[in-house]
Formats: C-alpha cells, sequence, structure tokens
C-alpha cells in the first residue's frame, strides 16, 4: 500500500471514529457537508469499526479539538487579537497567545466551542 493511500485510509478511520464519537445527531449535520465518495468511503470505514482503543479516541478527539481552535484562532485574526497578560512581553515575533497566555483584545473575546 503506498504512503499516500496509507495517509488517506488512516484519516478516514480518524473521521469514522470521531463521528461515531460526537454521537448521530452531529454526525448528520457533517454527512450534510461532505460529497458523495467522502460520505461513501466515512459510512464504509464506520460500518468495519471495530472496538477503539480508549487511548485512540482521547488522541483523535484532542486532535479535533486542537485544530478546532486553531480555525478558531485563524477565523478572528489570529496574533492580531491577542495581548499579553498585565506586565508580561510577548517576546520577538510571536504573541502571547502563541503559547496559550494572552487574552483576546476587548470585543473579540473567544466563544465557546462545546463538544
Amino acid at each position: 500500500m503506498s504512503i499516500a493511500l496509507t495517509h488517506t485510509k488512516k484519516g478516514v478511520r480518524k473521521a469514522a471514529i470521531l463521528l461515531v464519537l460526537l454521537g448521530e445527531e452531529t454526525a448528520s449535520l457533517i454527512f450534510r457537508n461532505l460529497s458523495e465518495s467522502e460520505l461513501q468511503h466515512v459510512t464504509q470505514e464506520i460500518s468495519e469499526l471495530g472496538p477503539v482503543e480508549p487511548d485512540e479516541a482521547l488522541a483523535i478527539l484532542n486532535e479535533y479539538h486542537q485544530l478546532a481552535m486553531t480555525q478558531e484562532y485563524i477565523a478572528q485574526g489570529g496574533a492580531g487579537v491577542c495581548r499579553a497578560p498585565a506586565g508580561q512581553d510577548p517576546g520577538p515575533g510571536g504573541s502571547a497567545c502563541d503559547a496559550g497566555g494572552g487574552e483576546p483584545r476587548a470585543g473579540t473575546e473567544r466563544q465557546q466551542i462545546g463538544f
């Protein structure tokens, strides 16, 4: 199996596990945004899923959370919306948000993403 095909298969497995973890209602909302081919691959993978180790499930949820937070960060303007906590210099070439220590500027508060 080629590296690209292995990587794609691994991504489809992760997507299938994530959709199962998110539940039927949320998964159905996501399914609406998939192409016919994507939907076919993911539903096939879901049907073939056996037991998933808790560590694997947790790693996939953490990866999804990290991606969601990155998307939110980018959507809100990245480092431009962050400021250093009082009395701290964010350092050269970065902001305090890069290290998770910054706060949004007034008017750009982050919204909670629930899952």
